[in-house]
Formats: C-alpha cells, structure tokens, sequence
C-alpha cells in the first residue's frame, strides 16, 4: 500500500490549510502537489487497510478519502 499514490489530505504532515509542516517553518502545497501527494507522506494511522477497503484502493490504484 505504500507505494499507491497518495494526496495530502491523507497525510500526517498536511494542516488542512494548504501547508506542510515537513518543512520549518511550514511551505505552501502547489494545487498539482496537493491531489497526487509527495514521497514524504505520513499516514495519520498506522493501521493498514486490508480486506474489503484494500481491494478497493488496489483497484482504484490510490487512496480513500
């Protein structure tokens, strides 16, 4: 799973508010950035999908929101 494409939305790092705190102090996420999602991503749970949800998002080929 975590190869998939991720977005920011999901991420641990992304605010809510079009920043990142990877970064010190916070960067603005370009619009294109936001919705594909960076090699620096950080899922907000360590729970891994698996059943149902996983077939889903390997099938989709990327992430439930």
């Amino acid at each position: 799973m975590k190869n998939k494409p991720q977005s920011c939305y999901g991420c641990l790092l992304y605010d809510g508010r079009s920043s990142c705190s990877w970064f010190q102090p916070k960067k603005i996420i370009p619009k294109n950035i936001i919705d594909k999602g960076c090699k620096l991503y950080k899922r907000k749970n360590n729970i891994e999908p698996s059943g149902i949800i996983k077939m889903i998002i390997d099938k989709f080929d990327g992430e439930i929101i």
